[in-house]
């Protein structure tokens, strides 16, 4: 649908792609948030390829998580999905446990972190899910560049998003899939700043 959007906009309007893609249910955020992005992306004919993965892949990590399978031949969810990295998991259980109380659970500290390890197993799905789409698309455009839009808590310190598509990246090259040599430019991390808006115009 995005293709189609950046493509054929005289034929395909942002009603139509909010409709196909289910853009309030599946993702809910203001699309005019997104709106410069597109019409750029329209204008200089620049792909957009959506990261994240399916809500029915996250609802299966969220209920069975990593190491489970949904009864066919093979799991459901991409392999070598990494949680050994210890800032990064400090980092989320910190933030993520002033986001909950424990009287949710019950008095129970063992249920609240087995709560918080769940949410860190489907964090770091989500990551690889999207590490691995942008590794993907770097090793169809060797000598191009990828701009990756994510929120904060994907990117902070580069442990999350940005380690692992470049370890992803990394992976694909050696494995052989580029025919050609290319240029690894290496993966920069940009973090904007929130500034609040003047109470009235100057």
């Amino acid at each position: 649908y995005l293709d189609r959007y950046v493509a054929k906009p005289q034929e395909y309007s942002l009603a139509d792609l909010m409709r196909d893609t289910k853009w309030n249910s599946t993702w809910g955020y203001d699309i005019l948030h997104y709106l410069p992005l597109l019409l750029f992306a329209q204008k200089f004919r620049i792909r957009i390829l959506g990261l994240h993965p399916s809500e029915e892949e996250v609802e299966f990590v969220k209920l069975h998580g990593l190491n489970a399978n949904n009864g066919s031949s093979s799991p459901p969810i991409i392999g070598g999905v990494r949680t050994d990295d210890r800032e990064h998991a400090e980092d989320f259980r910190r933030v993520t446990a002033l986001q909950m109380s424990l009287s949710d659970f019950g008095g129970c500290v063992e249920a609240m972190e087995a709560a918080i390890a769940r949410q860190y197993e489907v964090q770091c799905f989500r990551e690889e899910y999207m590490a691995e789409t942008a590794a993907i698309q770097m090793a169809s455009q060797p000598d191009g560049w990828i701009a990756l839009l994510a929120g904060e808590r994907h990117i902070l310190k580069r442990n999350g998003l940005p380690f692992r598509a470049l370890r992803r990246s990394t992976n694909i090259r050696m494995k052989g899939f580029l025919s050609l040599p290319s240029l690894n430019r290496g993966l920069f991390t940009i973090v904007p700043r929130t500034e609040p808006f003047p109470a009235a115009a100057k």
